[in-house]
């Protein structure tokens, strides 16, 4: 065995022999905003550690992270632990709770390890914020007075006040907001509707629902919710007016327009698409005279006699899309 190896080996027997015998005399806790610049004095440790002034220097103080990056150093004149690096909570512990920071003070000559515990706390630093700006849904005007229409909560990296407290909504004749905490402390938040919808008198509907949080001063994250309402066929088609009169001369030629008639259903889509059709009329005007269904055109379709008969009376009837 070369004597390189002899002395390596003897040196890790003493630093063994050294942390064996060294003694863990006290443990210090304390806690910094998150957020404070390089710099920022976060305690003095000497009254702390009962060390007299120039006892950390005489003594070879060093400062020790456990896995962690260096946040802080420590001045061994004047005792002052000092923020090394603008600590970030949020990428530091996540939601974890508390969020430290482990090192230990080792002094020699006596050997001794301090064990200091630095509690990094929350700011406000984080407004809510919803995953898109902009929700878009469809809601049937049939659908029932306070039904519960989930919706997807704000993100608040911040924690306890710091996070999302409450939400709020615009104002409106037909919605209000309810937040729901439930057994994970997560705040549920569900839009119930106080007013039936009609999609003839809105059919569109633009809400802002806010996300605040505890914070002072609060933050706030907005999101815009546009509600389509969907038709249902409660509209019955509805002529513009109630009786039609035309004079017409007799032998007119086939396909002579006679009068057209006209309905109109405030429904939308195949709700408001409209059919004509005579309606329980006897088969000499169905000989007479042609209906188009569709555009609710009357023309001729026989031979007009007068003398025959000088007057005619026609039901119409006009049917929606619907069903």
């Amino acid at each position: 065995m070369d004597d390189h190896f002899l002395k390596d080996k003897q040196g890790l027997y003493l630093l063994l022999f050294l942390n064996l015998f060294g003694t863990l005399c006290i443990s210090v806790h304390y806690s910094v905003p998150e957020e404070k610049k390089n710099g920022f004095v976060v305690a003095n440790i000497l009254q702390d550690l009962q060390l007299k002034k120039g006892e950390l220097s005489t003594r070879r103080a060093c400062l020790i992270f456990d896995n962690t990056k260096e946040y802080f150093h420590l001045d061994i004149q004047n005792g002052d632990l000092l923020i090394n690096d603008k600590i970030d909570r949020e990428a530091l512990c996540g939601q974890k709770e508390p969020c430290l920071i482990l090192s230990q003070i080792v002094l020699e000559n006596p050997l001794k390890f301090h064990s200091i515990e630095i509690q990094v706390e929350d700011v406000n630093d984080n407004a809510p914020n919803f995953t898109k700006n902009t929700f878009t849904m469809q809601i049937s005007e049939h659908v029932p007075v306070n039904t519960r229409i989930q919706m997807e909560s704000a993100q608040d990296a911040d924690l306890g006040k710091n996070g999302i407290q409450n939400y709020t909504l615009t104002k409106n004749s037909h919605f209000t907001v309810e937040v729901q905490t439930d057994e994970h402390e997560k705040r549920n938040v569900d839009l119930i509707l106080q007013k039936p919808l009609d999609r003839e008198k809105m059919p569109h509907l633009q809400l802002t629902l806010m996300a605040i949080d505890g914070g002072v001063p609060q933050k706030t994250g907005t999101v815009q919710i546009n509600i389509d309402v969907l038709d249902i066929n409660d509209n019955s088609p509805q002529f513009s007016q109630s009786e039609y009169k035309v004079r017409i001369k007799e032998n007119l030629s086939k396909g002579t327009l006679l009068i057209k008639v006209e309905a109109r259903d405030p429904d939308f889509g195949s709700n408001a698409q409209i059919l004509y059709s005579f309606h329980r009329v006897p088969e000499r005007i169905n000989n007479l005279f042609q209906l188009n269904e569709r555009t609710g055109e009357i023309t001729v379709r026989g031979q007009i006699d007068y003398e025959r008969e000088s007057s005619h009376s026609i039901n119409i009837k006009a049917m929606d899309g619907g069903g």
